[in-house]
């Protein structure tokens, strides 16, 4: 199983890539690029930057393909997994993304780092909650092709800061309850069944969750 997580992450983009791209974490083979070559991201993004005027505001956007610790995947499957999602979403297209698939853990899981601007175009990256549906529709169906198991529905979440992440990715291994991700669950669901707002309120509450 591996879900996708938007990672609303406040470090630099240098920071960023010099993270992902650790020799404790991952291995060269591991490193790739996307309309950039995996080793020189960083400056090639840039470039980007610089040529089009806007090397300030948002730098970047990161995703993360994680699997389930009970996966049957090696580091290289995960990373030619990522490889075609990368190359698939026609959200990418004009965008310098670099990618890295970390074995560090007891799940494998890659980062995605997406520079903000468009070599092509100059345009800032965006994306709606409806296309970040459709990434992770289309990470499932790549991941079906190579017999991997999904998520399924109302089960998953995706998208949260570093630090609840953190907390999130011990949660979901097993390692301890956690409020955060139970009451995301709830969340999640009520979203999936109540046909109004006054609906949605009604459910949590039932399960003992107040709105504000």
């Amino acid at each position: 199983m591996a879900v996708i997580k938007a990672i609303n992450s406040r470090a630099s983009i240098v920071n960023a890539i010099n993270y992902i791209t650790k020799k404790e974490k991952t291995d060269e083979k591991l490193i790739s690029g996307y309309n950039c070559r995996g080793t020189n991201a960083l400056d090639e993004m840039k470039a980007t930057k610089k040529a089009w005027n806007k090397t300030d505001g948002r730098q970047y956007k990161h995703f993360i393909q994680s699997f389930s610790p009970n996966e049957n995947i090696s580091p290289n499957e995960a990373h030619k997994i990522a490889a075609e999602l990368v190359e698939s979403w026609n959200k990418f297209k004009g965008y310098e993304v670099c990618y890295e698939t970390h074995k560090d853990k007891n799940h494998i899981h890659t980062h995605i780092i997406v520079n903000s601007v468009n070599f092509e175009n100059g345009k800032k990256f965006c994306y709606s909650k409806k296309e970040l549906q459709d990434f992770k529709d289309l990470s499932d169906n790549i991941l079906l092709k190579y017999d991997k198991s999904i998520c399924s529905k109302n089960t998953e979440i995706t998208s949260f800061n570093i630090n609840e992440y953190k907390t999130l990715e011990k949660a979901l291994a097993g390692k301890y309850e956690s409020w955060i991700l139970n009451i995301a669950l709830e969340v999640n669901s009520a979203k999936q069944t109540a046909k109004s707002i006054e609906e949605f309120i009604n459910i949590l509450l039932q399960k003992g969750i107040k709105t504000e």
